[in-house]
């Protein structure tokens, strides 16, 4: 026991009490002997030690004669310390308790099963690293695999009390303490549900789980829009219950939901319980009332990010056909008309536009915009080959064609998807432009616009009435790859979509299209130039205040590059 608290005896040490417990030797000073080896999981900063610690006091626990109390008494010390200060502790801890739930006889594992699940909880709720919440999620999900059904229920009963909704007076709120217990049930619900793909639940434990993440989302979205607006209220929510803490309730009740609605067969199809429509409400389903409103209006990325995940999962059970809309129409369910496509399409264009656009929430919205372009193309009208040429006076200007897709009658079609998409993809210039946000966008545009022209490989002469929308952004991102030092993704990726147009379009009407863009950009150049000139004569302080201005960006860009350049030449 001495040696263990000398670091360079640790390991013959270790080695010896390896011997002795494959031994079974039964005398007192091996139990003892076990708590030190308990602390030195969490205490050493070697690793080898912690891990050989770890797989003897298992091999301990499994093999050795131990009364309930003292197998209590040892899963006391070793629950008690899952909130060590140092992360790699509290790591090897919850390995090392994941390993117990997974090895011990079902008959023991009941007796000590609630003993290991509530401090397991409260570390989903308090634990600050991410790591380690993820090995927490792990060992409850063990833990929950191989338990009885009536332990099961029991946990269950305390998930119902856990997410009891809000009091009914509204100023007295819920306190901290209430909060957290809430997020914790709503991240517990979601585990229920991934292990074992639902069969833990019963049909009715399932249709609990599912109203009590409602209530609370309902909850949510209330107050929400309540408040002058959503920034304030989540602004007030995280004064309350502390920085990164006000958005999480909304967050893993979505996460749980959508868990929920994946592995339950019992709840039904998501595409169905999510978007049945209900009489005598304004926005009657599911999805439109909560989901759409989260993720339209919620000012947290993730929260966004997990309802249009929820959309797509919905998206992925519906056929993208216009017979599909047909089918639902007649049973009272939502995304059954081309109005509904519409107001999907709005939502995720907002989404391309926020500037708090990341890679996954930008490659989530173009999953479900590939839907939603897949309809909207199934529902244009047919045109004759007339109709398909391009109205250059229409739509030589980028801006002034999507205002009228937007005032017209095809606002809720494929052409209006196809201006605002282009209108999101145009190059935006000045100090203050996020370049890596605007390249972000525009990758994301040219997706679609790729995917669009394969769903018109059949049908040309369709594509060919959008080429000049299409081309306007492609057109003028291909110029550059590069800007004040930020390396873009978007003009390699312009160029290979301009090569796929060109090859589904036609050669003729691709460089017809092509040049009335290039004129178009050309003739602006020209009228800037003009303006310029024009504002020089007229005041001239001005312009050499601008001058200047411009002359400091320059160098401001020279020293930025000089900087990079150094720290690549390690300098």
């Amino acid at each position: 026991q001495h040696n263990l608290s000398v670091v360079s005896r640790q390991q013959p040490a270790l080695t010896l009490v390896r011997n002795v417990v494959d031994r079974k030797l039964v005398v007192p000073e091996v139990y003892e002997l076990m708590n030190t080896l308990a602390e030195q999981v969490f205490t050493s900063s070697n690793n080898n030690v912690r891990h050989n610690s770890s797989k003897i006091l298992v091999e301990f626990f499994l093999n050795y004669p131990l009364s309930t109390k003292r197998l209590r008494q040892h899963l006391d010390l070793l629950v008690g310390n899952l909130d060590f200060d140092e992360e790699e502790g509290r790591i090897a801890g919850l390995s090392m308790l994941r390993a117990i739930l997974t090895k011990f006889p079902e008959e023991v594992l009941e007796e000590v099963a609630q003993l290991s699940f509530f401090p397991l909880v409260l570390r989903l709720v308090n634990d600050e690293s991410s790591e380690c919440r993820q090995h927490v999620s792990v060992a409850i999900k063990t833990l929950l695999s191989r338990v009885g059904t009536q332990t099961v229920n029991e946990f269950l009963t305390y998930l119902d009390a856990w997410l009891a909704p809000a009091p009914a007076d509204p100023k007295a709120g819920l306190d901290v303490n209430q909060r957290a217990m809430q997020r914790a049930a709503a991240q517990v619900a979601g585990l229920f549900a991934e292990v074992d793909e639902g069969r833990l639940l019963s049909k009715a434990r399932a249709r609990a789980l599912y109203d009590a993440l409602l209530a609370l989302l309902e909850t949510e979205v209330a107050a929400g829009e309540a408040a002058s607006s959503w920034e304030e209220y989540f602004l007030e929510e995280e004064e309350r219950f502390g920085a990164g803490e006000g958005w999480l309730t909304s967050y893993h009740s979505l996460l749980s939901l959508h868990k929920l609605c994946m592995n339950c067969a019992s709840l039904g199809s998501p595409s169905v319980i999510l978007t049945t429509r209900k009489e005598g409400r304004e926005r009657t389903s599911v999805m439109e009332r909560l989901v759409f409103t989260l993720a339209r209006q919620h000012p947290h990325l993730w929260v966004r990010l997990g309802a249009l995940r929820l959309i797509g999962q919905i998206l992925a059970e519906i056929e993208p056909t216009a017979t599909s809309l047909t089918e639902r129409s007649g049973k009272a369910l939502a995304l059954s008309t081309a109005q509904d496509v519409y107001h999907l399409a709005t939502l995720h264009c907002v989404q391309l536009n926020r500037p708090s656009l990341d890679e996954r929430l930008a490659d989530q919205a173009v999953k479900n915009l590939v839907w939603i372009a897949s309809v909207l193309i199934e529902l244009e009208p047919d045109a004759d080959a007339e109709e398909a040429e391009v109205d250059a006076a229409a739509e030589a200007d980028e801006d002034a064609a999507v205002e009228e897709a937007a005032d017209g009658e095809d606002k809720s079609g494929i052409s209006w998807l196809v201006h605002r998409l282009s209108f999101t993809a145009r190059v935006k210039r000045g100090s203050k432009v996020d370049f890596g946000l605007m390249d972000l966008r525009q990758c994301s545009v040219f997706k679609l616009f790729a995917i669009m022209a394969t769903h018109w490989q059949s049908r040309p002469t369709r594509l060919r009435r959008y080429l000049v929308p299409m081309l306007s952004p492609l057109v003028r991102v291909k110029q550059s790859s590069e800007v004040f030092g930020v390396k873009l993704r978007a003009p390699e990726l312009a160029a290979e979509c301009l090569d796929l147009i060109e090859q589904v379009a036609g050669t003729a009407a691709f460089v017809k299209a092509y040049s009335r863009v290039q004129r178009t950009i050309d003739e602006r150049r020209s009228s800037r130039k003009r303006q310029r000139a024009v504002e020089s004569v007229l005041d001239p302080s001005a312009t050499q205040r601008a001058r200047a201005a411009r002359t400091a960006q320059q160098k401001a860009a020279k020293k930025r590059k000089i900087k990079v350049w150094r720290q690549h030449q390690g300098r």
